[in-house]
């Protein structure tokens, strides 16, 4: 099979290709981007002869047509996040086609018949929240005879303790995404069939984490697993998302967020029109360098699923997180550098995973999908475990009532 990433310089796009390079299922690999000087930098870094690089805007339909003859499926990782040219471009080439999600996907999935009638599969939303999770609660909803709940937990948070850092404020990722998105949208639940709308990181609880992260504190968020799940298995009464951030972390973005920061709308200071999350923004950018430790970003988590099975009520707890020896091999390859603090390991796995199930013959359907519907579960966790994932499936029997 031979594919062509789409955004492959971004931290999305660097996190796939770190899993790529040790996948020979596929075997020729171009890497797109308009980044010219970034796109040789991460040839030079991956330094395989699978690879190959070409400059290309995907605002532009014909050059995204044109780039993708010849190649068996897309991946689409690029910060665009209207993702429906390039899948329109992947149908009119004959591709499969993947992406990790950003806009409303409905407009995609309405061209579910056209792949289908040319024998293709597209999945959209292949990311790791949604996606990776999706498949995790998929696997225990084949196993039950129904399905009374779902709830999705997921942890994006540094593991280093703040006495170890100089810098004050430290944070996973995009600062932008936390304080805007986390902090400034609704929190939603579904709970018996009713979608719920609550505050910001609403419902806080304690959940222990498998692997380093352990126990922490998690808070509801706006959830496109939950929007899925609920799409998906609209039989399913009772569906909650909730994220950790870090304990020390989520507590002083909800003091910033508490006095305002996370509003884009200018403000007047003293006759001078301010945006206060730029001000923030500004400041957080240009805090003194780490002179002690820096950031070890660890995702991890998945999903809780509750139901019956042989008239028994069931428990799964399935939780997946990088395994010491994969986050330190992704260290030493230099991917912290290339990027971003932590590495680029924790988020790469879920797409990649499934182009390889694909290029192997093991997904079977045609069409146009979300996540957690056509993946073949065990063989995906097979391969998430071959990529150096750990992945920790408890199967529980609840006897009485534990409401």
């Amino acid at each position: 099979m031979k594919a062509i990433v789409l955004g492959g310089v971004g931290m999305l796009g660097l996190s796939l290709l770190t899993y790529l390079k040790e996948q020979q299922e596929i075997s020729e690999i171009l890497v797109t981007d308009v980044q010219q000087t970034k796109l040789k930098e991460v040839m030079a870094w991956l330094n395989d002869s699978r690879f190959s690089a070409k400059t290309l805007d995907i605002t532009d339909y014909n050059s995204l047509v044109t780039a993708m003859k010849g190649y068996d499926i897309v991946l689409n990782l690029s910060g665009v996040r209207n993702k429906l040219p390039a899948t329109k471009a992947a149908l009119a080439n004959g591709a499969n086609y993947i992406d990790g999600g950003a806009a409303p996907a409905d407009e995609q999935l309405a061209l579910s018949d056209e792949f289908k009638k040319k024998g293709l599969l597209a999945i959209v939303h292949m990311y790791f929240s949604p996606g990776l999770d999706s498949v995790l609660a998929h696997y225990a909803i084949e196993r039950l005879d129904r399905t009374e709940s779902i709830d999705f937990r997921w942890a994006v948070s540094d593991i280093v303790p703040p006495s170890e850092h100089s810098r004050k404020f430290n944070w996973p990722f995009m600062l932008e995404g936390i304080m805007l998105r986390h902090f400034g949208y609704s929190s939603k639940r579904l709970q018996n069939g009713k979608l719920l709308e609550l505050p910001p990181r609403a419902e806080p609880e304690m959940f222990t984490f498998k692997g380093p992260i352990g126990t922490t504190e998690v808070a509801g968020l706006p959830a496109e697993s939950l929007h899925w799940a609920h799409k998906c298995y609209p039989e399913i009464p009772n569906i909650t998302f909730k994220e950790a951030l870090g304990v020390d972390f989520n507590n002083k973005c909800s003091f910033l967020a508490e006095l305002g920061f996370n509003k884009t709308e200018p403000i007047n200071v003293k006759g001078q029109m301010v945006s206060p999350w730029e001000v923030l923004q500004y400041l957080a950018n240009n805090q003194p360098s780490e002179t002690k430790k820096g950031a070890d970003i660890r995702h991890g988590g998945g999903a809780i699923v509750r139901g019956v099975k042989d008239g028994q009520k069931v428990e799964y707890n399935i939780q997946q997180w990088p395994s010491e020896s994969l986050a330190q091999k992704h260290k030493d390859m230099g991917c912290a550098k290339v990027g971003g603090p932590g590495g680029t390991f924790r988020i790469g796995s879920p797409m990649g995973s499934v182009a390889v199930l694909m290029a192997k013959g093991l997904i079977k359907a045609t069409g146009c999908f979300p996540p957690g519907v056509v993946e073949p579960t065990e063989e995906f966790i097979k391969q998430e475990v071959a990529m150096g994932q750990n992945v920790e499936i408890t199967k529980t029997i609840i006897l009485g009532d534990r409401g």
